[in-house]
């Protein structure tokens, strides 16, 4: 049976931007004071300076393109692909997921947040602790209603993956 279970993968390539410019901010600042100093005196680098510019290029421009070439590990068609729930239920299911999971992330933001302002004194003991108890109090809530809903859409799918083996069966048995 397919893996039902939900993984969340940000498609976030922050990553690679600031690889870059931390490959340009270094050679800017070991090679010169500008770019335009530094393209002036290329003809003055030394062999082991020219090696080291070089490097850090290739590997910027491999962070930068190997994420587009290599794309998704796995093929779509993969029977044995994970398959997030959000893909398996109903519209309706799947929105109902998308709400509960972007409502779960925006509460442990909130708590996120509300625990920085405490440890920077912004807040008093006790209203920390009211605020808290009733954040966690919510993705508590928020975190039943999601596992409540993947069960409902893998009891579904294992439901239509018994009709269609009882279907393969009994076309088996004409055959």
């Amino acid at each position: 049976m397919t893996s039902l279970k939900h993984t969340s993968r940000p498609q976030n390539n922050a990553w690679v931007f600031t690889t870059v410019a931390l490959i340009v901010g270094l050679v800017v600042v070991v090679y010169g004071d500008s770019i335009a100093e530094m393209v002036q005196g290329v003809a003055t680098f030394s062999a082991a300076g020219l090696v080291v510019v070089m490097a850090l290029v290739v590997v910027g421009v491999l962070a930068v393109v190997l994420p587009l070439l290599l794309g998704e590990t796995e093929p779509a068609t993969d029977p044995d692909a994970e398959v997030p729930l959000s893909h398996l239920g109903t519209p309706r299911q799947n929105r109902a997921l998308e709400i509960l999971y972007a409502e779960k992330e925006r509460l442990l933001h909130a708590i996120r947040d509300l625990d920085f302002d405490y440890d920077l004194g912004k807040l008093a003991d006790d209203a920390y602790a009211e605020q808290r108890i009733l954040l966690v109090r919510q993705s508590v809530a928020v975190m039943a209603k999601i596992e409540e809903l993947e069960n409902e859409i893998a009891a579904q799918q294992e439901r239509i993956e018994a009709a269609l083996a009882a279907f393969r069966q009994s076309q088996r048995g004409q055959a």
